[in-house]
């Protein structure tokens, strides 16, 4: 699903358009990511989700050799450190949310913590062909390509603002593209389980009612009387109304 077809459903049943300044499009989907996240979180620590068959995939993250010693009390030139901030991972009970790391021509990258990484490179048998990588001060480090200046990963995981982590995928293509031909920022997907998709358009509604003052009941059909826009006393009134009472 398209994020623009998300904050749309947002929409729907709110009796508010797109074009209302108070409850604009960006503020559905700053409401959105935060919901979303919470939810996604939940499913982690339960251990669902963990195949990352619904994460994000950001293709051609670019990195670079570097000198980690800036970042690290390690003193080793040996790493490459991505040119970019990775995109702000959603964090669960084992960890960040970020599931498989590989490069262009389909070596996985085995991730691990800068501590796990300087203890590994250290042992007396270190296999030649070891790769690690590690998350340092938003950047993605990666050891064990000795002979390269630069390479380029596919990353997998859940991103906290999916428009944020498409866009950078896109980076690239959209700058050797003629203005306009690049996608607006709710053209891109935003993959979600369809009970977590529901919720997070029905607690995002909650917010948009609020921000209304629609009164909202928390009786089993609060849901149909958020939906209708109008607190449950005005439809008892209206039924009262039509039985003559």
């Amino acid at each position: 699903m398209l994020v623009k077809d998300f904050i749309s459903q947002v929409y729907d049943g709110t009796g508010v358009s797109s074009d209302d300044t108070q409850i604009s499009k960006r503020f559905i989907y700053n409401e959105v990511k935060p919901t979303r996240a919470e939810l996604l979180k939940q499913e982690l620590n339960q251990d669902r989700l963990l195949d990352g068959s619904l994460a994000q995939n950001v293709t051609g993250f670019k990195l670079l050799r570097g000198d980690i010693s800036q970042t690290t009390k390690y003193n080793t030139t040996e790493v490459l450190i991505s040119e970019q901030d990775i995109p702000q991972l959603i964090e669960y009970d084992k960890g960040l949310a970020l599931f498989s790391v590989y490069t262009m021509m389909g070596k996985r990258i085995v991730m691990t913590d800068k501590n796990t990484w300087f203890s590994k490179i250290n042992r007396r048998n270190v296999k030649a062909d070891s790769v690690y990588g590690f998350i340092d001060k938003k950047k993605l480090v990666v050891y064990g390509f000795h002979d390269l200046s630069e390479i380029e990963v596919d990353l997998q995981g859940f991103f906290y603002d999916p428009v944020e982590a498409a866009m950078l995928s896109a980076a690239d293509n959209c700058e050797n593209m003629e203005d306009g031909q690049c996608k607006a920022a709710y053209d891109y997907d935003m993959n979600l389980p369809g009970h977590i998709a529901r919720r997070v358009t029905e607690m995002v509604r909650q917010v948009v009612f609020r921000v209304l003052g629609v009164p909202l009941d928390n009786s089993n059909d609060s849901l149909s009387d958020a939906a209708l826009g109008r607190p449950q006393q005005a439809q008892q009134q209206s039924h009262d109304n039509q039985n003559g009472n």
